[in-house]
């Protein structure tokens, strides 16, 4: 569940002082990002029999972890100021650092969401929502760590997928544009464009990442999905 490009985005996406916060382009908890919100849904809670008291330590679960997510942005949001503030030719040595630090903050949450969920369900139930989270994303950025075991993935692989996450991370910042923080209409554009930039990154990423497979692996992979999700199954 790497969501490096998705975190790099949503966390620089905050309006600025005293504005409106209610668009979703600014949300870290976006639900289509979020494993742990896709487990709220009520199909997957009545798909994996979750009891109200997991429930109840699921949304605990992810209150912690939006908590956190809204501390580290306020302090994203004034580095990235600060960068604003520098001469241009400063500012990309500034935003990779940023950058770097927003990634390693959001693996460490990542691992600790994950950790804290681990126990919550039990390994049938962690199971079913790891294969319904590969129908959902696919194999790539976002699910290689999950299934490397189950695919055998070699040392050469693992390099090659966590080059492609590098290589995302770079044409991420590239890609960012610094959204207008006094005109809302020219922000607001700025953000949906960003996002579309980063949706678009993560895709290309995704293709490059299930590249790396083998023949034999792709066939497990297929294997590991499991059975359709009724999240999938129209009319369910």
């Amino acid at each position: 569940m790497a969501l490096v490009a998705l975190w790099l985005a949503r966390s620089i996406e905050i309006p600025p002082s005293g504005a409106e916060s209610n668009s979703d382009l600014a949300r870290p908890e976006r639900a289509g990002a979020n494993p742990i919100q896709l487990l709220q849904n009520p199909k997957i809670k009545s798909e994996l029999q979750l009891t109200d008291d997991q429930v109840a330590k699921i949304k605990a679960v992810e209150i912690d972890l939006l908590a956190q997510v809204t501390t580290a942005s306020k302090s994203i949001k004034e580095e990235n100021q600060k960068i604003e503030a520098l001469p241009k030719d400063k500012q990309e040595g500034e935003k990779k650092k940023l950058a770097t630090k927003i990634e390693e903050g959001a693996v460490a949450l990542t691992k600790d969401s994950q950790s804290k969920m681990s126990k919550i369900l039990k390994p049938e139930q962690e199971k079913r929502a790891k294969e319904i989270l590969l129908q959902k994303f696919d194999f790539g950025i976002v699910t290689k760590d999950d299934f490397a075991t189950d695919l055998k993935l070699t040392a050469a692989q693992k390099k090659q997928l966590n080059d492609i996450v590098g290589q995302m991370r770079t044409k991420t910042i590239g890609a960012w544009e610094i959204p207008d923080r006094e005109d809302a209409t020219k922000r607001n554009k700025t953000l949906a464009d960003n996002r579309k930039r980063m949706e678009a990154i993560m895709k290309e990423s995704n293709q490059q990442a299930k590249a790396v497979l083998t023949p034999e692996q792709l066939k497990t992979l297929e294997t590991l999905k499991g059975k359709p999700s009724l999240l999938f199954v129209s009319g369910s």
